[in-house]
């Protein structure tokens, strides 16, 4: 079956970011970073800081259940913007939409799914910091 709709979050200022030195930002996060659409904030993950021109103001969906998620923190970037990010970073939200087959072993799916690279990240890695250009 194929990928109906979209689980990114909703544009509501500006525009989504198309480029890897783009970033939408919440709401809250664009006021404690102090920026607003056309500023240049910078990412700081432990190899080098990463600058991201704001191209919007995004609202995040809630995707896990019952976890509290605040809809006006936090920031979108473009799957390349967002690489440097998570090679440095293990406080990464990672999420994975599918669907068991009828007589799968669920147990099994998720222990295989459990062991892939990207939901184990290093757990010495640095935490990233956003905050505004200087």
């Amino acid at each position: 079956m194929p990928l109906r709709g979209t689980i990114g979050p909703e544009i509501v200022a500006g525009r989504a970011p198309n480029a890897p030195n783009e970033i939408a930002l919440g709401a809250k996060t664009l006021g404690a970073v102090h920026a607003k659409i056309d500023d240049t904030v910078q990412a700081g993950a432990a190899h080098a800081p990463v600058s991201y021109r704001v191209v919007g103001q995004a609202v995040f969906p809630r995707v896990a259940g019952g976890d509290i998620q605040p809809l006006a923190e936090g920031a979108f970037f473009t799957n390349r913007g967002f690489a440097p990010m998570e090679r440095d970073n293990n406080n990464v939200s990672r999420y994975i939409l599918g669907r068991f087959a009828p007589n799968a072993d669920r147990a099994e799916v998720l222990a295989t799914v459990s062991k892939l690279p990207d939901f184990n990240p290093d757990p010495a890695a640095q935490t990233t910091d956003l905050g505004p250009r200087r």
